[in-house]
C-alpha cells in the first residue's frame, strides 16, 4: 500500500492527516487516514484496515528519504504510535512553519484561505468519524485536509528562504522549522495511568474551594470513572464529565433521588443513570475519608489564592503600563503641536 502510493506519486512526498474520535473510546481511536501525493489523494479506512495499516505504511513513514508534510502534528504523531506502531522520520509541520513565519493565525483553515483561497468547512472537525459508510461530504472534508497541503508547503518554503535572506539573525528559519518538526516527532505515546493524585488535575478543582470531605468525594468518583471507562472502552468525559464530578462533590447527595434531582438538568449521562446507587455509595463512603484529604484541600486553596494574587498583580502592572503609554503619547503630541505652532 505504501510503496504503491509513492510509485503513483512523485516518490518523495507524502501529505498526511488523521481523523480521530475521542469521545466514545477510552484512549481515542484513529478512524480515517488521508494521504496525498503530488498527483493523487488516498482515503484509508483505518477502522476496517486497523490490523494492516502499520504493516504496510510503517517503513514508508520511517524512510528518511521520503518527506512527510503534516499540519499541527503533535497529536497525530502520538495517535500513529498508539494505534499502528508508526513513527515518522523527516517531517515538515506546516503548523510550526506558520509560527516561524509569524503568520496571523496558525490553523490549517487559515493557511488554506491565505495560500489557496479555499474556505475550509470545519463543520465536521468534531464529527463522529466512526460512522460507516461515511457520507460523501465527510470524505470530501477529509480529503481537503491533505489535497492542498503540498502546495502550501511549497509556498511556505519559498517564504522561509526569503525570510532567511532578509533577516540579520544567524538562525536559519527553515532549519528552525525542521528542528521544531523534529521535536514533535520525538514525542512518545504514554498510556494514562491512574495514581492517587490523578484527580488533582481536574480542571476547575483548584478554584472550587472544597474541604477535605468534598475533595475525598472527587477522588472517589474520579477513580470509579477511570476504572469503568477502561473496562467499557469509553471516554472518561462520556462516563462522568469533570463538571458533574465537581457538582456532585459540592452537594454530596447521599440518596439516589437527591442525585437524580441534582443532575436532572444535565445532558443524558447513561452510566450515571444506570449506577445511581453505586455513585451515592461512593459519595457516602468517601465522606468518611475527609481527614486524609484535609492537607490537599488546604494546599489547593493556597495555590488558588496565590494564582488570584499573581493575576491581580499582572493586571495592575498591565494597567499601569497602559496609562504610562497614554501619558507618553499625550506628551509627544503636545511637543509636536508646540513645534508646529
Amino acid at each position: 500500500m505504501g510503496s504503491e502510493m509513492m510509485r503513483r506519486g512523485d516518490g518523495f512526498f507524502l501529505l498526511v492527516d488523521l481523523e480521530h474520535n475521542q469521545y466514545r473510546s477510552f484512549q481515542g481511536l484513529t478512524c480515517l487516514m488521508q494521504i496525498s501525493t503530488r498527483t493523487e489523494d488516498f482515503i484509508v479506512d483505518t477502522l476496517k484496515l486497523r490490523d494492516h495499516v502499520g504493516k504496510h505504511l510503517r517503513d514508508v513513514f520511517m524512510d528518511p528519504t521520503k518527506k512527510k508534510v503534516l499540519h499541527g502534528a503533535d497529536r497525530d504523531i502520538v495517535w500513529l504510535q498508539r494505534d499502528f506502531g508508526i513513527y515518522i522520520c523527516n517531517m515538515f509541520d506546516t503548523g510550526q512553519a506558520s509560527r516561524v513565519l509569524k503568520m496571523e493565525r496558525y490553523s490549517l483553515q487559515h493557511l488554506l484561505q491565505h495560500f489557496c483561497g479555499v474556505t475550509a468547512n470545519k463543520e465536521y472537525q468534531n464529527a463522529d468519524w466512526r460512522a460507516r459508510p461515511l457520507p460523501d461530504v465527510m470524505i470530501k472534508y477529509g480529503r481537503e485536509d491533505t489535497h492542498y497541503l503540498l502546495y502550501i508547503y511549497d509556498l511556505m518554503r519559498i517564504k522561509l528562504f526569503e525570510l532567511s535572506k532578509e533577516s540579520e539573525s544567524p538562525d536559519d528559519p527553515l532549519l528552525e522549522v525542521y528542528q521544531r518538526s523534529y521535536n514533535v516527532c520525538m514525542q512518545l505515546y504514554e498510556k494514562d495511568l491512574l495514581t492517587e493524585n490523578s484527580f488533582l488535575n481536574i480542571k476547575g478543582l483548584r478554584g472550587a474551594g472544597f474541604n477535605g470531605q468534598q475533595l475525598a468525594v472527587v477522588s472517589g468518583l474520579y477513580e470509579w470513572r477511570d476504572v469503568l471507562a477502561r473496562a467499557e472502552d469509553e471516554s472518561t468525559g462520556y462516563i462522568l464529565p469533570n463538571k458533574v464530578i465537581l457538582l456532585i462533590a459540592k452537594h454530596m447527595p447521599v440518596t439516589a433521588s437527591n442525585l437524580r434531582r441534582l443532575i436532572a438538568e444535565r445532558s443524558r449521562l447513561p452510566y450515571v443513570e444506570r449506577n445511581h446507587d453505586i455513585v451515592v455509595n461512593i459519595v457516602r463512603h468517601s465522606m468518611g475519608k475527609a481527614a486524609a484529604f484535609e492537607e490537599a484541600a488546604l494546599r489547593l486553596k493556597e495555590e488558588h489564592a496565590a494564582f488570584v494574587e499573581a493575576a491581580a498583580l499582572r493586571l495592575k502592572e498591565e494597567h499601569a503600563a497602559s496609562v504610562s503609554n497614554i501619558s507618553n503619547s499625550c506628551q509627544f503630541l503636545e511637543l509636536l503641536l508646540g513645534r508646529m505652532f
